[in-house]
């Protein structure tokens, strides 16, 4: 049974407890601007389309990673990746977002880019993926700005 399947509720129970346990055994605060709604949507939007590869700036504490990976798990498609590009993700959230991951096995879909995306993103082009960028001023999101922060990447199964 996959990872994605054996929690149906599992981003709601993240967001409920309020916090991602992190490695050393301390409690990163969730922080994300990211709803239970706009996240099952997202999760919803990866399975539906069958994505193969997606990428998102700015993962904080992983909700929105934690819904891409779910959904990349329950359309089943062998080799699908999420990559996630955050020059904060080891700093300021402590790695949060994947530990999320990983305490839900779904670290195998994620790999974390770590830096700003003006220098990430053209790494995705030199591995012939192609990159739909939308920016978003930072801070904390609402939903508009969730939307426009996300950044799909081949969301149509295109061919290598």
């Amino acid at each position: 049974m996959k990872a994605a399947e054996r929690h149906p509720d599992l981003i709601g129970g993240v967001l409920s407890r309020g916090y991602v346990e992190l490695s050393d055994g301390s409690k990163r605060k969730i922080t994300d601007g990211v709803t239970l709604q706009e996240a099952d949507q997202i999760s919803e939007l990866v399975q539906s389309r069958e994505c193969r590869v997606t990428a998102e700036t700015g993962v904080a504490c992983g909700i929105s990673t934690l819904a891409i990976c779910m959904g990349l798990e329950r359309a089943g498609i062998a080799g699908c990746h999420h990559f996630g590009i955050d020059p904060n993700q080891l700093t300021t959230y402590s790695g949060a977002a994947l530990q999320l991951l990983q305490q839900h096995g779904l670290e195998r879909h994620f790999e974390l880019l770590n830096g700003p995306t003006h220098l990430e993103a053209p790494k995705l082009l030199e591995r012939k993926v192609l990159l739909i960028s939308r920016s978003s001023t930072g801070g904390t999101r609402s939903t508009i700005r969730c939307w426009i922060s996300f950044t799909w990447i081949s969301c149509s199964k295109l061919e290598a």
